[in-house]
């Protein structure tokens, strides 16, 4: 918003300040001026016949917009802004950061790396929405699977995918349940940002791939692996000192002992290398060890996604997504980035912006 959007010179605007008394405007800008003095901020004329907030480079830089894990961007073109929030799924740090950004950005939309089988809006027993699928017991799962087998409508090839999609899913499911019981809420994030937008009458957009479509594929590329292959690449993974070190500072001596920690050590450690320049490197290894699946988990859906987030006409969004998924997007959407300290000042002076006559 620019100062001439500010401005209201409608015929309305100029009959209601004639029928204002004088001391009505003259409070207004005393509790304005009160304002400034209180916060210890300067006072700058910004146009004539205008009044505006300048405040202090501190007070922007300690804005939540400011974490290391935020992107800002803008759309050349349109405008439209997009404040883009990289998670860690199990990270109640990411999730209260999440909820900050859109208590200080009101955004009309919000997007989330779900679709809509990993989202669930409340029934009669829930009374919130849950974020993830449900894992079925061992019973439903093979119920499940003999349904796949005997469908009459699909080819024996595409009765294969779906069973091996499913056994995949199956085991993801079972981890993140393994990881719930030791005290972790895996997509957290998700759930407070759904929860935000519903408080604000704010869009919820479920931009992530369908979730069958990402096992497909997943099965598919692991298969063209083969199972040798992929024991083979997984033993010599590298990380670079950067990530040993960030391993070493979260306790961790041996990746291979990651199993074995704690709530407490795998709580620092998430922490630790949900530093993008950690997370970065931890992402380049997965690649090079594993590029078909790096495709399928993290390129292929970086690009659906930013097409979501692209095709939405929403003036302000914020967007959450795994930490692993932002410079993809960002790549994609081809947005310009923009300063966390302009972009706060600039509200924070919008919101104090105010007439003088």
């Amino acid at each position: 918003m620019d100062l001439h959007s500010v401005r209201d010179h409608s015929p309305l605007r100029r009959e209601r300040e004639r029928k204002e008394p004088h001391d009505s405007t003259s409070s207004r800008r005393e509790l304005i001026s009160q304002r400034l003095v209180g916060a210890g901020t300067t006072l700058a004329s910004a146009a004539v016949g205008w009044h505006v907030l300048t405040l202090p480079k501190e007070a922007c830089a300690s804005s939540v917009l400011c974490d290391e894990t935020v992107a800002i961007l803008r759309d050349r073109q349109t405008g439209r802004e997009v404040v883009l929030v990289g998670t860690a799924h199990i990270s109640t740090v990411s999730a209260n950061l999440v909820k900050s950004i859109i208590d200080e950005t009101r955004p009309t939309a919000v997007f989330v790396e779900l679709d809509k089988s990993r989202f669930r809006l409340p029934d009669g027993n829930d009374a919130a929405p849950q974020v993830g699928s449900a894992r079925p017991g061992w019973l439903q799962a093979m119920g499940q699977l003999r349904n796949i087998i005997l469908r009459p409508d699909v080819s024996w090839s595409d009765k294969w995918r779906d069973v091996n999609a499913a056994v995949i899913g199956y085991a993801i499911g079972n981890l993140y349940q393994t990881i719930a019981k030791q005290g972790f809420k895996p997509g957290e994030e998700f759930l407070v940002a759904a929860l935000e937008a519903d408080r604000l009458n704010a869009e919820l957009i479920l931009g992530d791939r369908p979730v069958r479509t990402t096992l497909r594929r997943l099965s598919d590329a692991l298969n063209s692996i083969g199972l040798n292959d992929l024991l083979k690449r997984l033993e010599t993974i590298e990380f670079s000192p950067r990530v040993m070190d960030a391993l070493t500072e979260a306790g961790v001596g041996d990746p291979n002992d990651i199993d074995q920690l704690t709530p407490e050590q795998l709580r620092s450690l998430v922490e630790v290398i949900k530093q993008p320049a950690v997370a970065e490197e931890m992402f380049e290894s997965f690649k090079d060890a594993l590029p078909e699946v790096y495709t399928v988990m993290i390129q292929e859906r970086d690009e659906y996604m930013a097409a979501r987030i692209r095709e939405s006409d929403q003036p302000r969004m914020v967007a959450v997504v795994g930490l692993g998924h932002m410079k993809g997007i960002i790549k994609n959407l081809g947005y310009e980035t923009v300063s966390c300290t302009s972009l706060t000042r600039r509200r924070q002076e919008e919101e104090l912006l105010v007439p003088v006559n």
